[in-house]
């Protein structure tokens, strides 16, 4: 199927100066169906309003609205580890969620660690200053992560949700710091 037409008008009664009366908006959508090029078509009253100041306002209200990607970013270090790490290490995670398809996407990178990155999470959810357990992964499991580093994951309802609310931590591992070396609060930039 696909997309024929889509139409929108606006009608209404009343007297020239468009400020009194009723106004109508309605939307016609035609759709060009199957192999046998047969045609739907379907005319919806949108809603009913005085006057024509008042229609404008109901038309634009009736516009399908579509949230915008989100963009995230956490700074990564040792000092905001759970408990505090001393390393060297530090790295950042940029992020994009598009609530439309669920998807994060990400890319970071880390340097200064003391050894290989032997693994990496989005932690949630937790504010600052607490731990909870992995709720994507970063990297592969099982697999070093090498530096810089990209990846994307569909997250639940409940995931976007703590994400949004800023209760996600980005943590990279280390084989000297098992619970994490570097850690930073992804928050909404």
């Amino acid at each position: 199927m696909k997309l024929d037409r889509a139409a929108v008008a606006i009608g209404g009664t009343g007297n020239n100066s468009g400020n009194s009366g009723v106004c109508a908006v309605i939307a016609e959508v035609r759709i060009q169906g199957g192999s046998d090029g047969s045609k739907f078509s379907r005319r919806s009253v949108l809603g009913y309003a005085a006057g024509g100041a008042a229609g404008a306002v109901l038309l634009a209200s009736s516009a399908p609205s579509q949230a915008a990607p989100m963009k995230f970013k956490a700074d990564m270090n040792g000092p905001t580890e759970v408990p505090p790490v001393q390393s060297a290490g530090k790295g950042t995670v940029t992020a994009t969620y598009d609530p439309a398809t669920k998807v994060l996407t990400w890319e970071g990178n880390f340097s200064g660690l003391s050894g290989p990155a032997t693994a990496a999470h989005f932690h949630g959810p937790a504010e600052p200053g607490k731990n909870a357990a992995p709720a994507v992964w970063i990297s592969e499991k099982g697999q070093n992560l090498a530096s810089p580093f990209k990846g994307t994951a569909t997250l639940t309802d409940a995931q976007a949700d703590d994400l949004q609310k800023g209760l996600w931590y980005a943590n990279v591992h280390t084989e000297v710091n098992k619970g994490g070396e570097i850690r930073g609060q992804v928050v909404k930039e």
